[in-house]
């Protein structure tokens, strides 16, 4: 049996933390004896997480000024803080960052690296957590593995290091069967109790995502009196923004926010689209779920959408611009026909991203990595 541990900023709730719950909660057990690291404890996934995983973690509670105090604390002193003495065979920072540092921080030559990365990085991104540009290319050196969780990722991580030999892309584990189990859950929501087509969002409610091009969007919609209503699920600093902006221009009716869920799948799979405008994202989560539950999709060109909806439009609608977003929104609402062919094609594709076939090709991975240290020991 392997021992593996993940390390992670915390179990809040964005994609990659639920995506990490996801995987390691379906790991062979086996295979895997697996323990996941916080930097900070606690977090709405840390409840999802099977009683059989162990969790550490660093501190208690997250405080201010933190990624700063990350930078500039020794890795190794960090990482022997987090995990004492113990030996695990693989460790596995699964962000880029600040976990990236800590991992490699590891001193143990009989353990293999891996780092996992969730998004699109640039210049600001590496001032901000690495000490300098050199500090940034030799904590990437260190690792025996960069996973990109899409091909699109790849040019742009690599593009700053060259590290091309080590990188590979593996989609994430979703867990298929319990999105469809939950998304069957009862939902009587007054705002999904009538027939007007309704649009979802989920994420958190962040200028990165979009939200104030929905707010755009609503705004079109509503000068066009065409009924339809926007849901959207999660929270964020820029919600009472978006609530105020709304009721000075008189628009707020149909614009629902509904909150976290701890099961956003009974709300989604009653809505009949699902629009997200993202600036950046890595392999949006919350898509490929939509995929999955038989949603059409209006995105936004960035990172991993062409490998969600195809390169032509195949899956669902990747615009190019906000004009191209605002107007194939339009027509997935007023057109039935049109939505009802995304609709079936969102179905298909969904199967492609499977749990079964996205675990096997994690498998495969942390399998080769102790395959090789196996065979060193033995040599």
């Amino acid at each position: 049996m392997k021992k593996l541990l993940f390390v992670i900023h915390t179990l809040e709730g964005g994609g990659a933390e639920k995506v990490l719950v996801n995987l390691v909660n379906n790991l062979p057990r086996e295979k895997y004896k697996i323990t996941v690291a916080g930097v900070f404890d606690g977090g709405v996934n840390k409840r999802f997480l099977k009683d059989d995983i162990e969790h550490i973690f660093l501190f208690k509670k997250v405080f201010r000024g933190n990624v700063i105090l990350f930078k500039y604390l020794p890795p190794e002193k960090v990482y022997k803080k987090l995990v004492g003495e113990r030996h695990f065979d693989i460790v596995i920072s699964y962000l880029e960052g600040t976990t990236a540092r800590i991992v490699s921080g590891c001193r143990d030559r009989q353990t293999k690296k891996i780092c996992w990365i969730h998004r699109e990085l640039d210049e600001a991104f590496y001032k901000g957590c690495f000490k300098s540009k050199e500090e940034a290319d030799c904590v990437y050196a260190s690792f025996d593995r960069i996973v990109c969780v899409a091909n699109g990722l790849i040019n742009n991580f690599c593009s700053f290091n060259g590290l091309y030999e080590k990188t590979v892309c593996l989609y994430n584990v979703n867990e298929t069967a319990e999105i469809i189990k939950k998304s069957k859950e009862s939902a009587d929501e007054a705002f999904l109790s009538d027939n007007v087509v309704k649009i979802c969002f989920i994420g958190k409610i962040i200028r990165n995502k979009g939200v104030l091009r929905l707010l755009r969007a609503h705004e079109i919609l509503c000068e066009k009196n065409i009924p339809h209503r926007f849901i959207l699920i999660g929270k964020g600093p820029l919600e009472r923004k978006l609530a105020s902006m709304l009721k000075e221009k008189g628009i707020e009716k149909d614009f629902v926010f509904a909150g976290y869920q701890t099961n956003p799948y009974r709300l989604l799979s009653r809505c009949d689209i699902f629009a997200l405008p993202s600036y950046f994202e890595g392999f949006s989560t919350a898509t490929t779920e939509a995929l999955i539950l038989g949603l059409p999709c209006v995105v936004t060109e960035c990172s991993g959408m062409s490998e969600l909806l195809g390169e032509n439009n195949e899956y669902g609608i990747v615009a190019k611009s906000e004009d191209e977003f605002y107007s194939a929104l339009e027509k997935m609402v007023t057109d039935k026909k049109f939505r009802e062919h995304y609709a079936q094609k969102a179905k298909i594709r969904g199967e492609k991203f499977s749990m079964k076939e996205t675990l096997k090709a994690h498998e495969k991975l942390f399998d080769e990595l102790t395959e090789a240290t196996d065979e060193t020991e033995t040599n």
